[in-house]
């Protein structure tokens, strides 16, 4: 019997042991996924997939660094986020379990999935946490750092909060730095361009472009040729923009903001008379553009058949269009009004209660610090005391050694 238990022991030691080698490989081969997702994310999710049906044995802490890795490929990769059901679990975990590396990484991506989700309060409530969690030591996690004040620039420019953008993007982006990517210096001449900066924009798209240029990266191309053909139609500069936009390849093949790239098409060939290019991107634009493109789209229209011989019909189906969704804008710029004071006030909220729980963690480090040193001065008193009465004791019986050995010898 005592045989036998000693079997079951050691067979349950080596299925432990074991265990414990398989999670360590894991993540191992987990980590080396996380690190490939930088250069090649493709090439990241394949091998996360290989290693798929090993997961569902693999312990939770294996599991949530797989999901985070996934995450983190895919988001690489360009693909869209489209729910928080894998982020959500990932969070709580990581910070329930902090790590110094995976904790921020967990609350950055959850504000890259809100981001995709059109949640911007909470995904920069996100990117908010992961900068309080790196704390004072941005050093060492400067690459989650920056691409989180990258983020947060790019949401607030989206929401009209120029000044928080800039705020941001001048903390994102080092031009004297490596590692600063292309999409930083479009950020941060978009940030210029809406402040109206308007000699730092090209030096800054240029470089991006070249960047992109330099690692084949299309989409990253396409969106700075965008950028750039917006910013000479807005200064009336049309066959430079034209120019721009005719080296853009593949514009129909474009998924991501192609309400962008059709507007900026359409326009510009407008102005230069070619309705014939630009008639497929307006038409896009009426049926499935914002509100802002479709008036101008109508108004476009509106114009085109009123100089075409018994299309006056057309003509005055598109202006009464344009006139109606005029109302439209107009309201809506008053509600982007309202959700720019807004979004000031929700951000000063975010950053008033960041400061303060700063402010409260910096105090319980201080109670923390004084409890411990009366706890060990405390200590080192009662030692010392102990120590003092022991050689009180030890004297003590010498003493009464001597006297008896007196007593005696009389």
């Amino acid at each position: 019997m005592k045989h036998l238990l000693l079997i079951i022991v050691a067979v349950v030691c080596i299925a432990v042991v074991a265990g414990c080698t398989d999670n360590s490989r894991l993540r191992d081969e987990i980590d080396r996924a996380g690190r490939l997702a930088d250069t090649c994310p493709d090439s990241a999710i394949a091998l996360l997939d290989s290693l798929s049906p090993a997961i569902n044995q693999a312990d939770k802490a294996t599991r949530m660094r797989y999901d985070l890795m996934l995450i983190k490929s895919r988001d690489k990769a360009y693909i869209e986020h489209r729910n928080d059901s894998m982020i959500a679990p990932v969070v709580e975990y990581f910070t329930g379990h902090s790590d110094p590396d995976l904790t921020p990484l967990a609350l950055y991506y959850a504000g890259r999935v809100y981001s995709d989700l059109g949640d911007a309060p909470r995904a920069l409530d996100y990117f908010q946490q992961a900068l309080t969690t790196i704390g004072d030591d941005t050093i060492k996690h400067y690459g989650i750092y920056k691409v989180c004040h990258s983020q947060m620039a790019e949401l607030f420019m989206h929401q009209r909060l120029y000044r928080y953008a800039l705020e941001s993007a001048e903390k994102a982006v080092d031009l004297t730095s490596k590692s600063t990517l292309p999409i930083d210096y479009i950020t941060i001449g978009g940030v210029f361009s809406s402040l109206g900066v308007q000699d730092s924009i090209f030096p800054l798209y240029n470089k991006a472009y070249e960047m992109a240029l330099a690692q084949n990266d299309i989409n990253v191309i396409s969106r700075v040729q965008r950028q750039i053909a917006w910013e000479y139609y807005d200064m009336g500069e049309i066959d430079k923009a034209d120019s721009v936009l005719n080296r853009l390849k593949n514009v129909d093949k474009i998924i991501d903001y192609k309400d962008q790239y059709y507007g900026i098409w359409a326009r510009v060939k407008v102005e230069k008379g070619d309705y014939k290019s630009s008639f497929p991107y307006i038409k896009w634009l009426v049926d499935s553009g914002n509100v802002y493109d479709k008036s101008y789209a109508n108004a476009a229209l509106a114009n085109y058949y009123k100089e075409m011989p018994n299309e006056y019909d057309k003509s005055i189906k598109h202006f009464n269009r344009y006139i109606l969704l005029l109302d439209s804008v107009n309201k809506l710029k008053q509600t982007d009004a309202i959700a720019k004071i807004q979004g000031y006030y929700n951000y000063s909220l975010i950053k008033d209660a960041n400061h303060k729980l700063k402010e409260e963690n910096s105090q319980k480090t201080m109670v923390i610090v004084i409890l411990s040193s009366i706890l060990f001065s405390i200590v080192i008193i009662t030692l010392l005391i102990i120590r003092e009465l022991k050689g009180k004791r030890t004297i003590l019986s010498y003493r009464n050694i001597i006297l008896k050995s007196l007593f005696k010898s009389t």
